[in-house]
């Protein structure tokens, strides 16, 4: 061993490393065709995306080994695209199973009710609460509350659907 130089000795353990790492990562795609197809669609297109990538990084080390240039080889480089591709619409995918459901009525609903404040009766007077009738009549009349609530459904309740559609469109987007 005194013949080899160290630094080769630490790239050849790296390589070793690496190679057992690799191993492992196939041992837990290879169960087997019975069991591969016993898996639903989802997983079975996750299995594959991962061999494509296997397959794909396997060969650009082949070509490496060799002193080819694996940058030049175009096959590869478009089998590369594809499996990125493949594999950013599985990612997609796993998002849009991850999201949280939004309950279109519910969230209207909350919005909607969020307009209105109900007079709390147990509230205790004070100077500055006290309102005379006449005013209070004319905040909670049927008029008021009819008027409101067309304004909100009409103008404000689609502005805010809208906000509410982009913002779930940028969550999704960042994960």
């Amino acid at each position: 061993m005194s013949g080899i130089p160290d630094d080769l000795i630490a790239k050849l353990e790296k390589f070793d490393d690496l190679l057992t790492k690799l191993e492992d990562a196939v041992d837990e795609i290879d169960v087997g065709v019975e069991k591969h197809y016993e898996r639903n669609a989802h997983e079975m297109a996750l299995v594959d995306s991962v061999s494509m990538f296997l397959m794909d990084s396997l060969l650009w080390a082949t070509q490496a080994t060799k002193g080819g240039g694996a940058d030049k080889n175009e096959e590869l480089l478009i089998d590369l695209a594809r499996t990125k591709r493949v594999t950013a619409d599985m990612k997609e995918i796993n998002l849009r199973q991850d999201a949280p459901r939004i309950n279109k009525q519910a969230a209207g609903n909350f919005v909607r009710n969020a307009l209105w404040e109900v007079p709390d009766q147990q509230k205790t007077t004070t100077e500055k609460e006290v309102k005379t009738e006449e005013s209070a009549k004319n905040s909670l009349s049927p008029a008021h509350s009819s008027s409101t609530r067309l304004l909100f459904l009409t103008l404000i309740y689609p502005k805010i659907q809208k906000t509410c559609l982009e913002s779930s469109k940028r969550i999704k987007s960042t994960r």
